[in-house]
């Protein structure tokens, strides 16, 4: 289901999940990227690790780096008779190489699934996403060569609260054939306040008085709603 806010475009900007998270990436070429929506070109797919097949799993992964970074993930999943659970949390902070480019995000998946039986199966997930992002803005030649880590910009800033829920259902019909239906429903923001770049004022200085900042905040609200049927057959000896 999409992740993205904006159906044609930027649909990487917001939210990716960490990759901690994700057991495998899939690439669907060319127009067959259409079967999930109008977003032309192909398509990328993260699919996120299911429940081991225990009552308790837990992982916690720790990274430290220069320039003030630290990230910390944990999840915890099982399977308890027909009950499948996954859960992650992922908390990251940056001081950043530019003054001003300090960010910090903390991102969240749940699933729970229900095994009805061999041929039903139930599942609810949901996705949530919070930061902040301090954006030290750009520079032009003389002031890249004076001093690349510098920054014009103290007070630009953009976050972007992120929910996604999605309920999910799949039936085998046979050995051959399976059905599948997914809703989702996204409820996300985007608020930003900067000076934007596109008109440029020689010699400017830092958050100069008389110069207005742009506020934006923006209101995402998608729903998605998806019925398959998937039939296997074979044409000399392959399977299609």
């Amino acid at each position: 289901y999409n992740i993205s806010a904006d159906i044609f475009g930027y649909n990487e900007a917001y939210y990716i999940p960490p990759m901690e998270a994700v057991s495998s990436i899939q690439f669907l070429r060319g127009s067959a990227g259409l079967q999930f929506g109008p977003q032309i070109g192909g398509m990328v797919n993260y699919s996120i690790r299911d429940a081991p097949d225990k009552p308790v799993g837990v992982t916690v992964a720790q990274t430290a780096g220069t320039y003030g970074l630290y990230n910390l993930y944990a999840s915890v999943g099982g399977t308890v008779g027909k009950w499948q659970y996954f859960a992650f949390t992922q908390f990251r902070t940056l001081g950043g190489w530019r003054a001003n480019s300090d960010q910090q995000q903390t991102s969240g998946y749940g699933k729970l699934t229900y095994n009805a039986s061999k041929k039903l199966k139930l599942s609810l997930e949901y996705t949530l996403l919070r930061n902040r992002i301090h954006m030290p803005g750009g520079l032009n030649d003389s002031d890249f060569q004076q001093n690349p880590q510098q920054s014009l910009r103290a007070r630009n800033w953009l976050q972007s609260p992120w929910n996604i829920i999605s309920a999910n259902v799949a039936y085998k019909l046979s050995s051959s054939t399976s059905l599948s239906f997914c809703s989702a429903y996204q409820f996300s923001q985007r608020d930003l306040i900067w000076q934007n770049e596109d008109s440029w004022y020689p010699n400017f200085e830092p958050d100069s008085v008389g110069r207005d900042r742009e506020l934006e905040r923006e209101y995402f609200n998608n729903v998605t709603n998806e019925l398959r049927v998937i039939t296997d057959y074979h044409i000399g000896g392959h399977k299609q």
